[in-house]
């Protein structure tokens, strides 16, 4: 059966986005070296004030080095928890100030984007920081090496989510993983979804009870594997 004209410029449409995201992935970091029999789990979007703390209490308890990106305005709200974060050991990167893509329609907002929110995570911390990850993974058509040249910061996606915002049990969130895992795998997750205050989708779920009992059960299926954590730095050492 022949395609109708409308479904051919759908295809086509989705195609070339598909084809546009990768050409502006690429020299980003979306998976470290294979063979280093590690995995390193990322989370998004905090910190937020009920969330963020509980996530670090059971990754202490799991000996779990993560990595969060946080957004600007949030560490503004709630910078003892992202100095909480980094003194237990764990990485922080910027995930931009508003975690908006309005923000950024244009390179120049996008650049002072970056600039507020590394300038906002620097004066908290007190140390300069070396990652971004754009929100929603749209980097509004800049190459990782123009960030790069221009911000001296290393731009990461990942290897694949464990779709934590959209799920309702922990057991949907430990499949994910497990099936996805490999060694040097880029794993996203999300502390909080930043975006909840102003209406989520009704496909997200913002309650982080299923990820915070999901936690001990991924660490126990990546063991299964071989597979140890670690902080994104000491994945590329």
């Amino acid at each position: 059966m022949a395609l109708t004209p409308w479904v051919v410029r759908w295809v086509t449409h989705r195609q070339v986005l598909a084809i546009t995201a990768r050409a502006l992935r690429n020299g980003a970091l979306c998976q470290g070296p294979s063979g280093c029999s590690r995995v390193s789990l990322t989370f998004d979007d905090g910190p937020h004030p009920e969330w963020t703390p509980r996530i670090l209490d059971c990754l202490d308890e799991l000996a779990i080095t993560a990595t969060f990106f946080v957004v600007g305005r949030a560490v503004a709200a709630f910078p003892a928890i992202v100095r909480e974060a980094r003194n237990r050991g764990h990485e922080i990167g910027t995930h931009l100030y508003h975690h908006k893509r309005p923000e950024v329609t244009n390179s120049a907002a996008l650049h002072d984007e970056i600039t507020r929110s590394r300038s906002e995570l620097e004066n908290t911390l007190g140390d300069r920081i070396k990652w971004l990850r754009f929100p929603y993974g749209d980097s509004c058509g800049q190459s990782a090496q123009r960030i790069r040249e221009m911000h001296g910061l290393e731009v990461v996606y990942w290897t694949f989510s464990a779709m934590d915002s959209r799920a309702r049990t922990a057991d949907t969130i430990v499949e994910r993983v497990a099936a996805g895992a490999r060694s040097g795998a880029i794993v996203l997750m999300h502390d909080c979804l930043f975006d909840e205050s102003e209406g989520l989708s009704s496909c997200y779920h913002p309650e982080r009870t299923p990820l915070l009992s999901a936690l001990p059960f991924i660490k126990g299926r990546l063991l299964e594997q071989e597979l140890s954590t670690c902080s994104l730095s000491a994945l590329f050492q």
